[in-house]
């Protein structure tokens, strides 16, 4: 039913008009409101939203976000076969794949994880946490419980379930991908003990990827690639990516083409760039390709060109 409008007044169209008229400064959380204005009445509900519970994190919410290990995958045999060595001899070690956004962090982080040495040693227990969906402390707690699969009981949080599962069990790896996210949050000072207090537990071992030239907390992270993080992919590399992420395409591309020596160089050996060229290899020559490069060769080129780093993980 349609309420009735009685008419105008000094603060607008009939009775709706005037429905808070004189109100100030009035807390009507969780109230509800009745105004009577000759025969309408009109009744409002009001909740404070941000008091909504969040959505409570789920192992399918992790699992959805977790790629499968690129197949194109060229020029960091050294950095993976580096990685795998130091977690096979070791009981425990912390390592940082760092660096700019597109060099290639996730997929790096993926082939170390399904690695056939590492699969034996962690027996189930190698844990891909996809950090970006992890936004601070709390639900970082949320996703790491998800993933092992712990339960939480009355009477003890999920922090204390986590690391009381940790110390009492066999050697444990987690990938924390993308992390970054939580630690440039508002919570970084919560984020920071998290981290340091599960690097502390002996069976654990932690492979984090982040942007940027450090790891997260005091922690003594060994560096993959370099100090500064990975490096760009060289030039032999760099063709065969690019020929293997275009061969289904309308051209065929050799790896000695001069004109893709060239548009490779001005990619600065980034695998993101070089795949997202390389997909629109497969609709246009490598002529056409490299005027377009040298037009939109600016800070947002690789913005232009496609999905982007939002639909790929590297």
């Amino acid at each position: 039913m349609e309420p009735i409008d009685n008419g105008p007044n000094p603060t607008g169209s009939g009775n709706q008009a005037n429905f808070f008229s004189g109100a100030r400064h009035v807390n009507a959380v969780d109230s509800n409101i009745t105004n009577i204005g000759r025969d309408a009445h009109y009744t409002c509900n009001i909740t404070n939203p941000r008091e909504s519970k969040p959505k409570e994190m789920t192992a399918d919410d992790l699992l959805l976000q977790t790629p499968q290990a690129p197949a194109v995958f060229t020029g960091r045999s050294n950095v993976v076969d580096e990685a795998i060595k130091m977690l096979s001899e070791t009981s425990q070690v912390h390592i940082a794949i760092l660096g700019a956004g597109g060099i290639g962090k996730t997929s790096v982080a993926l082939h170390i994880m399904e690695n056939p040495l590492i699969e034996d040693k962690f027996a189930g227990r190698c844990y891909f946490i996809p950090c970006e969906i992890l936004a601070d402390a709390t639900i970082l707690i949320q996703g790491l419980v998800q993933a092992i699969g712990l339960q939480v009981t009355q009477g003890k949080g999920p922090l204390g379930v986590l690391l009381d599962y940790l110390k009492g069990s066999q050697e444990v790896l987690f990938i924390l991908d993308n992390f970054e996210t939580p630690w440039n949050s508002n919570t970084q000072i919560e984020v920071k003990n998290l981290i340091e207090k599960i690097c502390s537990v002996k069976p654990v071992s932690v492979i984090v990827t982040m942007r940027g030239t450090d790891g997260p907390g005091q922690i003594k992270w060994h560096k993959l690639g370099s100090q500064s993080g990975l490096p760009p992919l060289e030039l032999g590399p760099a063709k065969k990516a690019f020929c293997s992420f275009s061969s289904d395409g309308n051209y065929s591309i050799k790896e000695d083409d001069s004109i893709l020596e060239k548009l490779l160089i001005q990619m600065d050996g980034m695998p993101l760039a070089i795949m997202l060229i390389a997909q629109h290899a497969k609709e246009l020559p490598l002529n056409d390709l490299m005027e377009m490069w040298n037009i939109e060769n600016d800070c947002s080129a690789q913005e232009n060109w496609g999905a982007g780093e939002q639909a790929y993980k590297y």
